[in-house]
């Protein structure tokens, strides 16, 4: 427990001699002169030397009970156990980390969902219900596995390329469809998309014209455990690449992936709760968590933060209290920068971030004697803290790095053991290798750190250093202690609302997709070219192309590309290779591929533009249970974040659906016997027909007669698309009613409909044809109350032995082509 001291040298000053002398003088005349008189005019003396001293010094003493105020004590400390060591550095008082952490390092506030136990009587499998409880902590016996980096290095050093694997983000009970890579319909090349962990060069077989067939069940899609979000990093062999995940760039090197919510638990296990730790600890420390690399992001791109604030305008909020002081709010005047805006921008969470937590650092500053208040931090798997926010009086001796390397000073042990510490004394001489972020001696007598908890694991430390010996003590820990805990709230709520915004965005750009595909139409042509819009949209791109399967090469081929840049026109129709290219491992993989810098490897396909540095993205798309392309973009000066390629991927996955649907429809358009709209033989179904009633009447020696019938007119241009298909099907119910039950009718054209007439002649048939040409004249259509009349003109042909039916339909075709140049008549082929 700290000791109060009153230092005189901040209370008696040079100037104060003379208040002195006058005393001395006084006492001297009343002590020693024999007249007393004279003595009592030394002690009127002595006396205004005093009032004269006070009255100087009062200001002085005023000012110190003022800054001894802020220290004043509570009657009940933090419940923490300390140890006290001195050494040559000073005095150093050390917390257990493990009572630190169970006072402030837990997570409050976090959302609970209250799970009915009957709601498992709602499925027929009794495992529903068990799949929504948290999953229990791995214990030694079974140790978690969620975040286990699976499969090794893959690839030669002859490719280049190499593929570390893919990270489990989360896990499903249930088995997941097996993914195929469709080649559309059955002609595709059979590609087992085994998992990237196992694949090597050699294990890609040749592309073959056979249906596509399942992926091998080794691999993360077709097995229990589906991966959330995977995402390959492809480079050159020297350069260190990994996976990464679902995760929130709070700073330049500092990732946070947001909790999962429970709702979230009934399709993905709840991770453990090292999987929310923004500094990725290295292998070997004591909570260090599976080892995992992310990928560095220009330093251009990240707002600098932490500098001293501006003094511009005065606000009055209301603030915690520190414990020395009694419970209640009182107002405390902050001072903020001119653009006091970026707390109320909802599009900015990062900026707000940024101004919070400068805020928090400005009411510890006003709280506790403090010179330097900071925030670090703290990335394990780089050994490095990060300089994100700073409020200082010694800005002469603070550094001007922003990453220091994690060392034996007093910040890197607290970020390193988590556990709360105090230097006392500092000496003069150890203050450089105590404290990193100052690059001289600052005359720094006093020292305060604190871990930032957040997910169970240290993601930053909160730091402060006085002047003062002696300034801080156990209590100043809980205070810390109790900032340290609104620190992980918004570190909280930040990634809650970026969340949010991530999501918003990417909605919007699937919405692009589907208003794009909407007005172009749902081709395959449409598709393409609403997908690489949509995603222009969205983000900034130099070079972006779509790979799709080539039914007439019987490869995949790049569809389409665009691009600012010369030479990437070339690549329209060039094949790709799954097994060398950077896209074709995506397409292979069913996983995102990254790749940066050129270094020889081919990206796209072979005569690509070459790229000097810059990046490569393909993200492949694909439907639930197909991998139909990829989409690959290529930047040569900006870099996508990982936030950008959450979203093309979650755009790949839309947009594979969709692709799905119309290769779907186009195969049911194809293979269908039945015309939609009039429920009769479309085109394709009736020539099959044809085709067989012919080949029985030549085999029997029976009489088959085809009569084509084409509405006048039809379709009208100036009539809407309701008024024709009332016609149609008032043609239609005509022809029907004289119809035998064996006799053939289809639509094979929009007013146009054949009629084949099985054991009739020619002459037959004519009748047959000059009577619904009659009815249907004279019969009378309303509509809309409209009253009109349509006609009809008919051609009719009867089959020869020793002809075939596609002579025999070109037979007809001639004689309803007379027909249609008279109107409403019947011509007989002779």
């Amino acid at each position: 427990m700290a000791t109060r001291k009153v230092d005189l040298r901040k209370i008696l000053q040079p100037s104060d001699a003379t208040a002195l002398g006058v005393i001395l003088i006084g006492l001297f005349i009343a002590l020693f002169l024999d007249e007393m008189a004279v003595r009592l005019i030394g002690v009127c003396i002595a006396i205004l030397g005093g009032v004269a001293l006070f009255m100087i010094i009062s200001p002085r003493i005023a000012e110190l009970s003022i800054e001894q105020s802020k220290r004043r004590r509570v009657s009940q400390p933090p419940d923490m156990s300390s140890d006290t060591k001195q050494d040559a550095t000073g005095v150093r008082i050390q917390f257990r980390p493990d009572e630190y952490r169970q006072s402030f390092g837990s997570d409050e506030g976090e959302p609970t969902a209250f799970i009915d136990d009957r709601q498992g009587l709602l499925f027929d499998d009794a495992d529903v219900a068990a799949e929504r409880r948290p999953r229990a902590q791995p214990t030694a016996e079974q140790p978690d596995t969620t975040d286990a980096l699976i499969g090794t290095e893959i690839g030669d050093g002859d490719s280049g390329i190499r593929i570390v694997g893919v990270r489990k983000a989360g896990s499903a009970s249930r088995r997941a469809p097996e993914l195929v890579i469709s080649a559309r319909a059955a002609r595709g090349p059979a590609v087992s998309t085994t998992d990237a962990s196992d694949r090597t060069d050699d294990d890609l077989p040749p592309q073959r014209a056979e249906p596509a067939r399942k992926r091998d069940a080794a691999s993360p899609r077709a097995t229990g455990d589906v991966s959330s979000s995977e995402r390959a990093f492809v480079t050159g062999v020297d350069k260190p690449i990994g996976p990464i995940t679902e995760e929130t760039q709070l700073s330049e090197d500092v990732i946070v992936r947001p909790k999962r919510k429970l709702a979230e638990s009934s399709a993905a296990e709840p991770t453990a709760s090292a999987e929310d730790v923004a500094a990725n600890e290295p292998a070997g420390s004591p909570t260090a968590p599976a080892q995992e690399r992310y990928v560095d992001v220009p330093k251009e791109n990240i707002v600098e933060s932490g500098q001293d604030v501006i003094t511009e305008k005065p606000d009055t909020i209301d603030v915690p209290v520190h414990p020395h002081a009694p419970a209640r709010s009182i107002p405390i005047t902050v001072q903020h920068d001119d653009d006091d805006g970026e707390l109320l921008d909802q599009t900015e969470p990062r900026k707000e971030f940024e101004a919070l937590l400068n805020r928090v650092l400005q009411v510890i500053r006003s709280m506790v004697n403090a010179r330097t208040a900071a925030f670090f931090w703290v990335n394990l798997e780089k050994q490095q803290l990060v300089v994100e926010a700073k409020i200082t009086d010694a800005g002469g001796w603070f550094t001007d790095q922003r990453k220091i390397p994690l060392g034996d000073d007093v910040v890197s042990q607290i970020a390193i053991h988590g556990r709360p510490e105090i230097l006392t004394s500092i000496r003069a001489t150890a203050e450089p290798d105590l404290l990193p972020y100052y690059t001289s001696k600052a005359n720094t007598v006093s020292f305060i750190g604190v871990p930032v908890y957040f997910g169970g694991s240290v993601v930053g430390v909160l730091c402060a250093d006085s002047t003062e010996e002696d300034a801080y003590d156990t209590i100043t820990v809980g205070f810390f202690g109790t900032f340290t805990k609104l620190i992980s709230g918004l570190i909280q709520s930040y990634t809650g609302k970026y969340d949010l915004l991530q999501s918003a965005r990417t909605l919007d750009t699937i919405n692009a997709f589907r208003h794009s595909l909407r007005e172009r139409g749902a081709t395959p042509p449409g598709f393409v070219k609403s997908l690489m819009q949509a995603a222009v949209q969205s983000m900034d791109i130099a070079t972006i192309g779509v790979v799709l399967f080539d039914a007439q090469q019987q490869q995949w081929a790049v569809n389409e590309v665009r691009s600012v840049h010369d030479g990437y026109t070339l690549l329209r129709g060039a094949t790709v290779s799954l097994e060398r290219s950077c896209v074709g491992r995506a397409i292979a993989g069913s996983t995102s591929v990254v790749s940066y810098g050129d270094q020889g490897l081919l990206r796209v396909a072979p005569g690509e533009p070459s790229m000097d540095g810059g990046q490569l993205v393909a993200v492949p798309v694909m439907s639930l249970t197909n991998v139909y392309g990829a989409l690959f973009i290529e930047n040569d000066s900006a870099v996508l974040t990982h936030q950008d390629i959450d979203v093309l991927e979650a755009l790949g996955e839309h947009a594979g659906s969709y692709l799905e649907q119309i290769y779907t429809s186009e195969t049911l358009q194809s293979n269908a016997v039945l015309d939609d709209q009039t429920s009769t033989m479309n085109r394709q179904g009736f020539l099959s027909r044809l085709n067989e009633e012919f080949a029985r009447s030549v085999d029997y020696q029976t009489p088959f007669t085809l009569c084509l019938v084409q509405i006048d007119g039809y379709p009208s241009p100036n009539a809407a698309e309701e008024e024709h298909d009332v016609v149609l099907q008032h043609v239609l119910n005509h022809l029907r009613d004289e119809l035998r039950t064996y006799d053939l009718v289809g639509r094979i054209d929009q007013g146009l409909v054949a009629i084949g007439l099985v054991s009739s002649r020619a002459q037959q048939a004519q009748i047959w044809a000059e009577r619904m040409r009659r009815e249907i004249a004279s019969s009378i259509l309303e509509h809309r109350g409209r009253r009109f009349s349509v006609t009809v003109s008919a051609g009719v042909a009867e089959a020869d032995p020793q002809d075939s039916w596609e002579t025999l339909l070109e037979n007809t075709y001639h004689v309803l082509r007379i027909s249609e140049e008279h109107g409403n008549k019947v011509t007989v082929f002779a």
